[in-house]
């Protein structure tokens, strides 16, 4: 996912790799079948969890801010047995992005802190390594199209500013 993000889809990399698994959507899956199919894990709009999973695994953990920590509910869901499963006859309305877009320099970094503490749980030093090195070079990349964005006047200086200040601190993490 990571790499989808610091990369778009169809900027940078083939763009029918967004809509796959690799970027944790299912749009295929959801269209062609109308019975339920395992998953890694949602995207943490909605999830409804057995109470026997809660009491084994634990709640959420509250150590992540706005993202990531449905992954994380999942993963532990998932070593202690438990399938995660998506539900295509199942609607809920989500407003994607009302959330983040309130804060977006904030929510831009604590998505990148929440994935980094996510794999620094989970995997091993090399593949954090591998992870910060990608959205490294991403941030190098996005500072790259923001200059570009500004001198076609496409994006104003404070846009410019706060896009800068938000890849410097994702670099810091």
């Amino acid at each position: 996912m990571s790499l989808l993000d610091v990369f778009p889809p169809g900027a940078v990399l083939p763009g029918r790799l967004y809509g796959s698994w690799w970027h944790g959507r299912y749009p295929a899956e959801i269209r062609q079948h109308r019975e339920p199919f395992p998953i890694d894990h949602p995207l943490g709009a909605c999830m409804l969890v057995r109470r026997a999973a809660i009491e084994e695994v634990g709640l959420l953990d509250d150590g992540y801010f706005l993202y990531s920590e449905e992954v994380d509910w999942c993963w532990r869901m998932r070593r202690a047995g438990w399938a995660i499963w998506q539900v295509p006859a199942a609607h809920v309305l989500h407003v994607g992005g009302a959330s983040s877009q309130q804060v977006r320099v904030r929510s831009f970094i604590e998505l990148h802190r929440s994935r980094l503490r996510f794999f620094q749980r989970h995997y091993s030093v090399n593949f954090v390594y591998a992870h910060r090195s990608i959205v490294q070079a991403g941030m190098v990349y996005a500072t790259l199209r923001a200059w570009r964005l500004y001198t076609r006047r496409i994006i104003k200086v404070g846009e410019l500013r706060a896009r800068l200040l938000a890849y410097g601190r994702v670099v810091q993490l």
